[in-house]
C-alpha cells in the first residue's frame, strides 16, 4: 500500500515538472518520438457466443495500426497523453461499447481503469455512460488510463504521458531511457456489444522504435 502510495505521489510529481515547463515556455527541451505498432488483436473465436475461446490475429509483420474484421473497422493513433481511434460499424445494427468496462494494460503489466475523451478528468472515478455505435457509422474516440492522470495546483487536471517522452536538453540519459521501451507492449480490452452478446477485444500494440528531437 505504501509503495502504491509513493508511485501516484512520483507520478504526480513528473506530470506537475512536465507542465510547469510548458507553461514557463522552456525551449531548452528534447522530445522523444515512440513507434507504436498493432502488434497483435484478440477476439472471441465464436463472437455470437462468449467463452467459447480465443481467436488471435498477428499483425506484427504488417506495420499497421488498423484491424478489420466482419463486424468493425478500427485505426488506432498513438499520442503522448492518450490512445486514440476511429471505429467504424460495418454492421446492419448499433453495437455498444461498455466504457466501465474498458481496461488499458502498460508496458509493466499494470490494468488501469480508463476514461474517454468526453469524460472531464476530475470525474475518472464516476460511472461512464455506454456509447452506441449506429449501422454504417463511427466514432472517435481516445483512450486515457487514470494512473496517467493528475492534479497540478494553480494549473488543474492533466493527463500525462503514456511514455517518457519529455527531456530537458542536458540530459544524457535520453537514449538510455527511452531504449528500454523498445519491445515492450501497450495493450487495451475494448469490450464491444455486437447484437447483446459481448465481444473482447484485446488490442496488443508494440514499441518497435524512438527517435529523438528538439521541441
Amino acid at each position: 500500500m505504501k509503495n502504491s502510495v509513493k508511485i501516484k505521489c512520483a507520478l504526480s510529481c513528473l506530470v506537475a515538472i512536465f507542465f510547469v515547463i510548458v507553461a514557463l515556455g522552456c525551449s531548452s527541451q528534447k522530445e522523444v518520438f515512440y513507434n507504436v505498432s498493432l502488434s497483435s488483436v484478440e477476439r472471441p473465436a465464436n463472437p455470437y457466443e462468449m467463452y467459447t475461446g480465443v481467436h488471435i490475429v498477428d499483425l506484427s509483420s504488417y506495420n499497421t495500426n488498423n484491424y478489420q474484421d466482419k463486424f468493425i473497422d478500427i485505426t488506432w493513433f498513438y499520442n503522448r497523453n492518450s490512445l486514440d481511434f476511429k471505429l467504424y460499424n460495418k454492421t446492419d445494427y448499433p453495437i455498444k461499447i461498455d466504457w466501465n468496462e474498458v481496461s488499458y494494460i502498460d508496458y509493466d503489466s499494470l490494468t488501469k481503469k480508463i476514461v474517454h475523451k468526453d469524460v472531464n478528468l476530475v470525474d475518472m472515478s464516476k460511472f461512464m455512460p455506454c456509447s452506441m455505435i449506429p449501422r454504417k457509422s463511427y466514432i472517435e474516440e481516445s483512450i486515457i488510463p487514470t494512473n496517467k492522470i493528475g492534479f497540478v495546483p494553480d494549473y488543474g487536471w492533466v493527463n500525462g504521458e503514456f511514455l517518457p517522452s519529455t527531456f530537458k536538453e542536458n540530459n544524457k540519459k535520453i537514449d538510455e531511457i527511452a531504449s528500454t521501451f523498445v519491445g515492450k507492449h501497450l495493450m487495451v480490452l475494448l469490450p464491444i456489444y455486437i447484437e447483446d452478446v459481448r465481444n473482447d477485444y484485446l488490442f496488443v500494440f508494440k514499441i518497435t522504435s524512438y527517435s529523438v528531437g528538439s521541441k
